[in-house]
């Protein structure tokens, strides 16, 4: 896989194109999200593995690419969730300062597709690369602040699964919304985890 990595590298990347991809880990106790750091400094500079996809690249192709260069982790089930293109998703002065240091075309509008996965956090360690200072599972609860619209997309994913980032609800419901999912998603894996012991 490395290989591929490195053959791509002289391959052209799409300014306009990215995938972000959401990873929950569940350890028994409570919900976790993989995030990478983008600069060793904390806020806005945590965010979802994403980025650019290359030419030549199916979609589902480039996010387990793209998550296994950030992050290290390979052989996860991605599920495609959605699109996101907000023109103003890349207006934050945090952001436009870190893509003008590392994007060739840091004023290109980027269209992104997400991708979500929920695993057993202790079967995954993330080792940060690229341009990940750091790659660490953080408590769900624990997050206010991600880079681009990455808060928005991880919002809408644990509360609503499908729902089109059209869909507007106040925090509250969207609170409310993310501890029933989960609460759903902790039993069927509890559950999971007790007939592998049984049986």
């Amino acid at each position: 896989m490395r290989k591929e990595f490195q053959k791509n590298a002289n391959l052209e990347l799409n300014p306009n194109v990215s995938v972000d991809c959401v990873i929950f880990g569940f350890d028994f106790d409570k919900l976790n999200v993989l995030v990478i750091n983008r600069s060793g400094e904390g806020g806005a500079q945590w965010a979802l593995p994403g980025n650019l996809i290359y030419d030549n690249e199916h979609l589902d192709q480039a996010a387990n690419r793209v998550l296994e260069e950030l992050t290290g982790l390979q052989n996860i089930y991605l599920e495609q969730i959605g699109a996101f293109g907000d023109p103003n998703r890349i207006s934050k002065e945090s952001d436009r300062s870190w893509l003008q240091a590392v994007r060739a075309q840091p004023d290109a509008r980027v269209i992104t597709v997400a991708y979500f996965s929920l695993v057993k956090m202790e079967d995954y360690q993330p080792q940060a690369s690229s341009f990940a200072k750091s790659a660490e599972w953080i408590p769900l609860n624990e997050i206010k602040e991600l880079a681009f619209d990455h808060f928005e997309i991880l919002q809408i994913r644990a509360a609503t699964g499908h729902r089109s980032p059209a869909s507007k609800h106040s925090s509250r419901q969207s609170s409310c919304a993310v501890n029933e999912s989960f609460t759903s998603c902790c039993k069927i894996m509890t559950c999971c985890h007790w007939h592998s012991l049984l049986y």
